[in-house]
């Protein structure tokens, strides 16, 4: 708090009596304040540790390069992989010893979610069509007890899994 002597010595003094008068009055009892009653504040905590090491992560990011690096769109189709923003990521992971995780954790979601758009630029519309049917196949039991707008989302990620593991991409992002 304040030392003694101190200007705002009296304006915490009357805080206290304040408090004291209020407690006194809903418990019915006298009631004196001390300093446990006010607690130090803590000293600000370390952030948690990430869960995942560096070396995971740098190594997915490694492999996911080393599959788009591989792939090959079919004919008459561009194939864009976000491999700009993959190196941008393994240059800071390489040279920070403790990477703030927000900003990584919010780039890789970016770098999937790029690598997803582009995934399906690499196949042929026959190719993308046996993914849509397999999905169909996959999400037909569940047709009546599943709201239509719900199953089309799975069908619509089940292709683009599907996409990605043909691919052999891993995702990056982590949640």
């Amino acid at each position: 708090m304040t030392t003694p002597g101190s200007p705002f010595q009296p304006a915490v003094e009357e805080y206290v009596s304040a408090i004291e008068t209020h407690l006194r009055a809903r418990r019915g009892v006298e009631h004196i304040l001390s300093p446990r009653d006010f607690p130090r504040p803590e000293i600000r905590p370390a952030p948690p540790v990430e869960t995942i090491p560096l070396s995971e992560v740098e190594s997915l990011l490694a492999s996911l390069l080393d599959q788009l690096e591989k792939v090959r769109p079919a004919r008459g189709l561009s194939f864009e992989p976000p491999l700009r923003k993959i190196r941008e990521v393994q240059d800071l992971l390489a040279v920070a010893a403790r990477p703030n995780w927000e900003y990584v954790r919010s780039k890789l979601r970016e770098i999937d979610d790029d690598v997803s758009a582009a995934v399906l630029s690499a196949f042929s519309a026959d190719q993308l069509e046996d993914f849509r049917a397999e999905a169909a196949r996959a999400i037909e039991r569940h047709r009546g007890r599943i709201d239509d707008a719900a199953l089309e989302d799975a069908k619509t990620r089940f292709t683009l899994q599907r996409a990605r593991e043909k691919l052999g991409l891993p995702r990056v992002s982590l949640v």
